[in-house]
C-alpha cells in the first residue's frame, strides 16, 4: 500500500517519461513490453498511455528508431482492478497477476506483520475465485494473462494456476526445474476439472485436499 507503482510514476512525469523513452529505444534489441504496477483506476492507464505516446512522438522527432508495436499491460494486484478488469481491458494488451499483493490486499493481511502472517493464504476460496475471474475476463477479450509472485514457484499451487488457464508464469530461478517437472506431469483437462471444483469450495483446506488428491 502507499505511494508506489504508477502512483509514484504519475507524480514524477519527467522520470516516468525518461524510463518509457529508454524502453522504446531498447525495443530494437528484443521483445520488450511495458507493464504498469499498482494500477487502481482506468485513468492511471490512460495517463500512462498518453505519456507513452508523448515519448514516441519525441523520439520520432529526434530521428530515433524504435518498434511502434510496443505492448502495454498492467499488474492486477489490487482487488478493485481485478473486480472491474473488463473496464481496463480495452486499454491494455495484456495483464499480469501479482499474487503476493493481490492475496494480502484481498485478505487484509500484512505479510510482514507476524501477528497476522498465518492468515496469508493463497488457497483461500476468495483468492481462487478472484484469480479465476481475472483469467476468464482477460481471455474473453483475447488478452494473455501472466502470473508472478510466490504462487508460481510453489509446486503445490502450480496445478491450480495451470487449471485456471494462465498463459505465462514468472518463476524464481532456484525453483524453475522443479516447477517445470511438475508442469510436465500435469494434464490440462484434469486441472480444469480440479479448478471447477475448487471455485465451489468454502474453505482453504478443501482446496488443499483437492490439490493433494491430484495424481
Amino acid at each position: 500500500m502507499g505511494l508506489r507503482g504508477v502512483r509514484l510514476f504519475l507524480r514524477h512525469l519527467d522520470l516516468f517519461k525518461t524510463q518509457l523513452r529508454a524502453i522504446l529505444r531498447a525495443s530494437l534489441k528484443g521483445k520488450v513490453r511495458v507493464m504498469i504496477p499498482m494500477v487502481s483506476s482506468v485513468g492511471e492507464v490512460l495517463a500512462a498511455r498518453r505519456l507513452l505516446d508523448q515519448a514516441r512522438a519525441e523520439l520520432s522527432a529526434e530521428g530515433v528508431v524504435f518498434k511502434e508495436d510496443l505492448e502495454l499491460g498492467i499488474m492486477v494486484e489490487i482487488p478493485s482492478t481485478a473486480i472491474m478488469l473488463d473496464a481496463f481491458l480495452p486499454h491494455v494488451d495484456f495483464v499480469s497477476i501479482g499474487t503476493n499483493d493481490l492475496i494480502q490486499y484481498t485478505l487484509a493481511v500484512d505479510r510482514i506483520n507476524e501477528n497476522v502472517t498465518h492468515l496469508y493464504d493463497p488457497y483461500h476460496p476468495a483468492v481462487v475465485r478472484l484469480l479465476d475471474s481475472v483469467v476468464r475476463a482477460a481471455h474473453a477479450k483475447g488478452k494473455w494473462v501472466g502470473v508472478c509472485g510466490e504462487m508460481t514457484s510453489d509446486p503445490r499451487a502450480v496445478p491450480l494456476l495451470i487449471g485456471l488457464g494462465v498463459d505465462a508464469m514468472s518463476i524464481s530461478p532456484r525453483m524453475f526445474l522443479r516447477v517445470k517437472q511438475t508442469i510436465r506431469g500435469l494434464k490440462h483437462e484434469s486441472m480444469k476439472r480440479l479448478v471447477a471444483k475448487a471455485i465451489t469450495c468454502s474453505e482453504s483446506d478443501e482446496i488443499r485436499r483437492l490439490l493433494e488428491q491430484n495424481p
